[in-house]
């Protein structure tokens, strides 16, 4: 290849013309294009925020490279050895063992693979693009209606599970990559995970799920952040909670817990907290805020120019809390019911909506304004184009005016106008010698 022998700055400016599917193509060229391919676009990869692997029912598979500000897609479509022959390609690192191939027809950013290799591919292409990109970003893992496969150096997983899925069969797809950052689970879960399930491990575990096992999740979880949606609480295991938290009895990792039950359970916090050392601030102004960041999934595919968010802001007020025993960590409590909540809400809703309407009124008095000096301005230049009409008019007239009288008086000389002073003049000295002649000859006759 000729690539390689040319001088490195050469090389970096050739590198940089390529576009980013057409790059990874070549570095499936060899080892040394590959290595060569890392080290000149070191800067380029700095812009990296995550690598993204959508799995869906129908067992397509796509790879989100998420830039600065613009994605980079990689489609594999699945197939069988009996509906398409798979000629194979040593591609993302894989040996010809492995059945994978450029899509025929579209080149570039479109595979072909075999669906009974599924795990082995995906585990393929993760593995290339990790060695590739290095373990500096997020990779992330996002599945709908069918489990994804377990693939290692993972920090983020979002699924919705299937339905009837077994605890067992969910736990596969963590026992590669355990320990998270942030795991999501949605869909037809049930609530219940393995007695001793490595999603307890996560640091920020999202559930979204209708039933009663929410008490043996979290009186498991290990992590720093659990937020239920949906999920049914007794009111004692509430209790039991605070209590356990408050006698530095377990959950000494735990910075944040959110419980959004249904929304016709409400909670009674003067009966919940009645047993426990609940203090609260004297003043009503002295309100305790605390600010944090949760995690959220990263969107499929990005139709805006900024970057990503990976978490989004929150925040608690209130003016209760909990000393914990032994080290003396404080925590805000807050229990609201969805009434009061939705009171709130409709309140700021309210007040939003009066805000909007009286920019926009704001907005419509400018655009008004305007609309009103550009229509007094254009029957200003009317009236002056109809001013400068009327003037051209007068001087097309006054010139018609002319032409006739210079053209009567032509046609009463004889010949053209041009002649009319110099036959004139002519005429005049004629006559003076003709008149002088006359005088000498009547002198000379006397």
């Amino acid at each position: 290849m000729k690539l390689l022998k040319f001088p490195y700055l050469v090389q970096q400016k050739i590198i940089d013309l390529i576009e980013f599917q057409n790059i990874l193509v070549l570095s499936f060229c060899s080892k040394r294009t590959k290595v060569l391919i890392q080290s000149l676009q070191r800067h380029r990869w700095k812009d990296l925020k995550f690598v993204k692997y959508s799995f869906d029912e129908k067992d397509k598979i796509c790879v989100i490279v998420r830039l600065e500000n613009i994605d980079e897609c990689i489609f594999l479509s699945p197939t069988t050895l009996k509906e398409t022959i798979i000629t194979s390609m040593d591609v993302f690192g894989m040996g010809p063992e492995i059945p994978i191939c450029l899509h025929p027809r579209y080149f570039g950013n479109q595979y072909l693979y075999d669906r009974k290799q599924k795990q082995l591919v995906a585990q393929g292409i993760h593995d290339f693009l990790y060695e590739f990109f290095r373990s500096s970003i997020d990779y992330e893992v996002k599945s709908e209606h069918k489990l994804p496969p377990s693939l290692k150096n993972i920090n983020r997983t979002c699924i919705k599970v299937p339905k009837n899925t077994t605890a067992e069969e969910l736990e596969t797809c963590f026992t590669a990559s355990p320990n998270q950052e942030y795991i999501e689970i949605d869909g037809h879960f049930n609530g219940i995970l393995s007695t001793n399930s490595v999603i307890y491990g996560a640091e920020h575990l999202r559930i979204y799920f209708k039933g009663d096992h929410g008490d043996e999740i979290l009186f498991r979880f290990k992590g720093n952040r659990l937020q239920f949606h949906a999920t049914k609480f007794h009111d004692s295991t509430i209790s039991q909670f605070l209590k356990e938290w408050k006698s530095n009895q377990g959950f000494q990792n735990l910075k944040s817990l959110s419980i959004c039950s249904y929304e016709w359970k409400t909670y009674n916090g003067a009966e919940l907290l009645k047993d426990i050392d609940i203090r609260q601030f004297d003043r009503p102004e002295n309100i305790l805020q605390i600010t944090w960041r949760m995690s959220i999934s990263y969107p499929s595919l990005m139709m805006f120019l900024f970057p990503p968010p990976k978490s989004f802001p929150s925040e608690l007020s209130s003016r209760d809390y909990l000393i914990r025993d032994g080290d003396g960590e404080k925590a805000s409590v807050l229990i609201e019911n969805h009434n009061k909540e939705l009171d709130k809400y409709e309140k700021s809703v309210e007040e939003h909506v009066k805000k909007v309407s009286q920019q926009l009124d704001e907005e419509l008095a400018n655009i008004n304004k305007k609309y009103k000096e550009k229509v007094e301005l254009m029957k200003k230049m009317e009236m002056e184009n109809r001013k400068m009409a009327e003037e051209n008019e007068r001087m097309r007239q006054k010139m018609e005016v002319k032409k006739k009288i210079i053209g009567a008086h032509a046609r009463r000389v004889g010949g053209a106008v041009g002649d009319v002073c110099i036959r004139t003049l002519t005429a005049s000295i004629g006559a003076k010698k003709m008149s002088a002649k006359n005088s000498a000859e009547a002198e000379a006759a006397r």
